[in-house]
């Protein structure tokens, strides 16, 4: 299962690398955030960039870091060839955050946005990240909370039992891990974002457009998928308020430093 689900998550994130930045309004706005809130006196010349999408982390790290050397990795392929063409770094790695292919001790930080969510063993990610960091360097990541897109879920609950909206990890599971593993835990910080969609279709088109869509363990057909759509859509407009249909986000951010 597991080699499955990753190849399925990366093939929708290849998928979606030209469209990504299009709607990726969110994914920017928690990246912006997660680089403002690094240590101040933080001073890194390599970085990785795990999970590095299209690659819109690396221009504000390259202006904050200047003369660093820019690591780019992620598991979708697609993303990184994108990237290669719009985006300058040191190298462009195809790799798995639970299977790192560098040396030990070579950065001096790693950051990681929206990306570790999608780890199956985050415990085994935090080992492997742990493992390439330099003595007092830094790892800083955010990531998706579960509650997030809590009004997709529960419209759907109305619908069927089906799995039609990821479970993610909550705050204290994210702290419990970070606590098993040898990182030490430097800041905690979450935050709620909220956006507003004239229809649900236009929602379920975003998370197309962004290669989040994959959800593990659905197996549904598409018996009566028609019938079960209009229930979605009559179901979430129960949400809806002067601003539209609501659609919320729950994202921790969390840096981490090695001793």
């Amino acid at each position: 299962m597991p080699n499955s689900y990753k190849h399925a998550v990366a093939q929708r994130f290849s998928a979606a690398a030209s469209r990504y930045d299009r709607v990726a309004h969110l994914q920017r706005l928690v990246c912006d955030t997660l680089i403002e809130t690094m240590p101040p006196s933080l001073d890194a010349q390599q970085i990785m960039d795990l999970g590095a999408g299209t690659g819109y982390a690396s221009t504000a790290l390259q202006q904050r870091f200047p003369g660093s050397q820019y690591w780019a990795v992620d598991l979708a392929e697609g993303m990184l060839r994108y990237m290669h063409q719009h985006v300058a770094a040191k190298a462009y790695v195809c790799a798995d955050m639970e299977c790192l292919p560098f040396a030990p001790n070579y950065f001096d930080l790693i950051i990681s946005s929206l990306a570790v969510q999608w780890s199956l063993n985050f415990v085994q990610s935090l080992e492997q990240c742990y493992a390439c960091v330099r003595s007092g360097g830094v790892m800083q990541f955010s990531t998706v909370l579960e509650g997030s897109l809590r009004e997709l879920k529960q419209s759907w609950a109305s619908v069927d039992d089906g799995p039609h909206v990821n479970r993610f990890r909550t705050r204290n599971d994210y702290l419990s891990l970070c606590h098993q593993s040898q990182w030490q835990i430097i800041a905690v910080e979450q935050r709620r974002y909220c956006y507003f969609y004239d229809h649900v279709k236009h929602l379920r088109q975003e998370l197309r457009d962004l290669g989040a869509n994959h959800i593990h363990g659905n197996l549904q057909t598409h018996l009566g998928a028609r019938r079960r759509w209009q229930q979605l859509i009559d179901a979430y407009e129960h949400y809806r308020t002067s601003n539209g249909l609501p659609a919320t986000w729950d994202i921790l951010y969390i840096t981490l430093q090695k001793p």
